[in-house]
């Protein structure tokens, strides 16, 4: 009797465990979608901010340019983030704006990007999904020759004078010493 108990009951955590094991398993999350609609955006928010620093270097040069980019930058990153329904942002390890600089997890991200970075080869974006449902999507930032006029090395690309102009709006700025090719920050876009 004991071995006919015993067996049932072994027999019916057995058939409990097939049960359990058969149950549907949630699909993989594809982040497919999301990276395609970062990298989209991204890209509009750095054609259309490197379309008017562009601009408003040849009109008046470093110091017109960084007029506009401590006074018209955020408010085109504000738009466009109404325009796509998401948060756009621009962070750095070196910022010259202290409200662009990196959060704990996101540096752990740029420290991805930067083992990976060589010379502005393609690195692919990282999406995640965050734990209030939303998704951020992460791509690298590099300098470009026109970065290299306020971004730049100090007595090569960046001339003291300009540097002058730059540190009277951005008195704690650490974004210098850049060369063309170099990681200079990244999006995050959620």
């Amino acid at each position: 009797m004991k071995i006919k108990i015993a067996m049932v009951g072994f027999g019916l955590l057995l058939g409990v465990a097939i049960a359990c094991n058969n149950t549907p398993k949630t699909p993989a999350w594809d982040a497919t979608p999301y990276r395609e609609r970062g990298l989209e955006i991204a890209g509009i928010t750095q054609t259309t901010m490197s379309t008017q620093l562009k601009k408003a270097l040849e009109e008046g040069g470093v110091p017109i340019a960084v007029q506009y980019c401590n006074l018209a930058a955020y408010s085109i990153v504000d738009s466009l983030s109404k325009i796509h329904n998401a948060t756009i942002r621009r962070v750095t390890d070196k910022p010259r704006n202290p409200n662009n600089s990196m959060t704990a997890h996101e540096q752990k991200i740029f420290n991805q990007f930067q083992s990976q970075w060589h010379g502005q080869q393609q690195v692919a974006p990282i999406v995640e999904q965050l734990q209030n449902g939303e998704v951020a999507f992460y791509a690298p930032i590099g300098i470009q020759a026109l970065c290299t006029k306020c971004h730049g090395k100090l007595g090569e690309t960046l001339t003291t004078e300009n540097y002058a102009v730059i540190q009277q709006l951005y008195p704690t700025d650490k974004a210098i010493g850049y060369a063309e090719g170099d990681l200079r920050g990244m999006w995050r876009i959620v």
